[in-house]
């Protein structure tokens, strides 16, 4: 049985990001320096939305018409912060300036 060696940590660009979120670069990065379990693939894997969470959030929102649209803009355009916005749109959203405010949240571009 072969086994195919693993490419060095830090080459794809989710990897190098994650890394220079931790403080390192690529160049400097050693695995023993890393915190336990970390994985710098993990990043990227923990802000996506999932597929049915999207559905959710459209069926929702067609059966409100249009009231939790935030929450379905946010869960489409994959933003970390899903929850947060379907929770705001939820129990602010009556009053048009938190939906407003969820609405500006969901289309905003995602800080790194």
């Amino acid at each position: 049985m072969s086994t195919t060696p693993n490419p060095p940590v830090g080459d794809t660009p989710a990897q190098a990001k994650a890394l220079r979120k931790l403080g390192f670069t690529p160049e400097e990065y050693h695995p023993e320096n890393a915190p336990l379990g970390y994985r710098p693939e993990d990043e990227q894997r923990r802000h996506q939305v999932s597929s049915t969470h999207r559905t959710i959030a459209w069926v929702c929102t067609a059966l409100t018409l249009g009231y939790m649209l935030p929450w379905a803009i946010a869960a489409q355009r994959n933003k970390s912060n899903t929850g947060a916005i379907g929770i705001l749109t939820l129990l602010l959203g009556w009053s048009f300036i938190g939906w407003v405010v969820a609405l500006v949240m969901a289309c905003q571009a995602e800080r790194s």
